[in-house]
């Protein structure tokens, strides 16, 4: 079996040989350029073009890598403006929640004044078994000295009135509900009535009064 000869170039040589090449090159290039110019216009002819495509690949590379480092700075800028608006979302709220719990403190301020004469005890709505306008409850019971047929209040005047009342909760039943029976006071003349309620009066804004004196001094507006 005959062996392979492996032949081994130095590297020097190569490019000592290279550099002979290019001179040689050159210097036919410049001592024949006459004649060699339909051979450097036929080159022309054909690596132009390709130069040329070679560019429009290139800038057209250029400007898709460049549109697309712009849409992910765009798609990060977004990402940052929705956390943005995430955070200013929950702060508003969060103030909105500051805000409402200030009107009902003042609301409450206000309901203490006017009835200074009276025991009152603050309370919440906890829940609404029923329709809003009929019973609901409260998370005020016993233990904190409520009982049962107490008045509620809130906001300008009467609210409802207690019927069952237990340990921490009690249940209230609306004023304008169509069982709700009260009595109650005209202020401007310290007349005496009974104050019934009516879902349908309650649409329109009002309420039935009944058992009014004969001899009672109201009018409109009292």
């Amino acid at each position: 079996m005959r062996r392979r000869t492996k032949f081994h170039i130095n590297p020097k040589h190569v490019l000592i040989a290279g550099v002979i090449l290019c001179v040689g090159f050159l210097g036919i290039s410049f001592r024949f350029g006459e004649q060699l110019a339909p051979v450097r216009s036929a080159v022309g002819a054909v690596f132009t073009p390709m130069q040329k495509g070679i560019n429009i690949v290139g800038t057209f590379l250029s400007d898709k890598l460049d549109n697309f480092r712009d849409i992910n700075d765009l798609l990060d800028e977004n990402k940052d403006l929705k956390d943005q608006i995430n955070v200013l979302t929950y702060e508003n709220k969060m103030l909105l929640q500051d805000k409402y719990e200030l009107d009902r403190l003042r609301d409450l301020y206000v309901l203490d004044q006017k009835y200074q004469d009276y025991p009152k005890v603050a309370a919440r709505v906890i829940a609404k078994p029923g329709n809003w306008y009929s019973v609901f409850t409260i998370d005020k019971g016993t233990k904190d000295g409520l009982a049962k047929d107490m008045n509620v209040l809130a906001g300008n005047g009467l609210v409802g009135i207690i019927t069952e009342c237990y340990y921490n909760y009690s249940i209230v039943r609306s004023i304008v509900d169509d069982k709700s029976y009260v009595s109650a006071m005209f202020l401007k003349t310290a007349d005496t009535c009974f104050v019934q309620g009516d879902l349908q009066l309650m649409d329109q804004g009002k309420i039935r009064v009944i058992s009014i004196s004969k001899d009672a001094e109201i009018e409109d507006g009292h």
